[in-house]
C-alpha cells in the first residue's frame, strides 16, 4: 500500500468521506464457492430469478460473478484509489 493510500485511509477513517469496499477473506472462500455451486444448480434448473438474486446479493458484498456458458467464476472487488 502506497503512502498516499495510507494517508487517505487514515483521513477517511476520521472523516468518513468515502465508504471503502470490503473484500472477502480467505476464511469465507469455501462458503462463496458453495453459494456459487448452488447458483449453478439453480441455473441448470432454469430458476433464473433466484440465481439472479444470489448474484445481486453477492455483489452487494463485493463478490463479482462471471458466467461463461455453464461455468461460473468469481472475483473479489477490492478498494481502488484511482
Amino acid at each position: 500500500v502506497s503512502m498516499a493510500q495510507r494517508v487517505f485511509r487514515e483521513f477517511n477513517a476520521v472523516l468518513s468521506l468515502v465508504e471503502e469496499e470490503k473484500t472477502v477473506g480467505e476464511e469465507v472462500e469455501p462458503l462463496v464457492n458453495l453459494i456459487v455451486e448452488v447458483r449453478k444448480e439453480l441455473r441448470k434448473m432454469k430458476l433464473y430469478d433466484l440465481a439472479d438474486r444470489i448474484r445481486s446479493e453477492l455483489l452487494k458484498h463485493g463478490i463479482i460473478l462471471q458466467d461463461k456458458g455453464p461455468e461460473t467464476t468469481w472475483i473479489k472487488r477490492t478498494f481502488n484509489s484511482s
